[in-house]
């Protein structure tokens, strides 16, 4: 009986240590919104901009993914819904990043959702056109 509750016990922190082990999955280490890229990093970070602007750029450092995931760049105007960018993630530590091209009615307030393929929102980064 004695060995049948030790036996026990050891598989169970064995399970524990297996589960603790677990990676906890794929996460956006960092979104920023930026002018440019170079060498694969944002050249700055925007918080807010001229609606003069042509172009920006979401950049996200995704980590915990395994090889051959997607992750969206979900991009939001106003609350409404302008763009869905589905990027490759090739390892466990990829930057990545999505251009949006801007018109002159493209003042306002904006948002980049950075998802996985479920949906689930990984990162999020506002900034506003003036």
């Amino acid at each position: 009986m004695v060995k049948c509750s030790m036996l026990g016990m050891l598989l169970l922190v064995i399970f524990c240590q297996t589960l603790c082990a677990e990676p906890l999955g794929m996460e956006a280490a960092d979104v920023v919104v930026t002018t440019g890229i170079r060498d694969r990093m944002p050249v700055d970070a925007v918080e807010s901009y001229a609606a003069t602007v042509k172009n920006l750029f979401c950049f996200s450092r995704i980590t915990g993914a395994r090889v051959d995931e997607t992750v969206w760049h979900v991009w939001y105007h106003e609350g409404r819904e302008v763009a869905k960018i589905g990027l490759p993630v090739r390892s466990s530590n990829w930057r990545t990043w999505s251009k949006k091209t801007f018109f002159k009615a493209s003042q306002g307030v904006w948002r980049v959702d950075v998802m996985d393929g479920r949906g689930q929102i990984l990162g999020s980064q506002k900034f506003h056109l003036l």
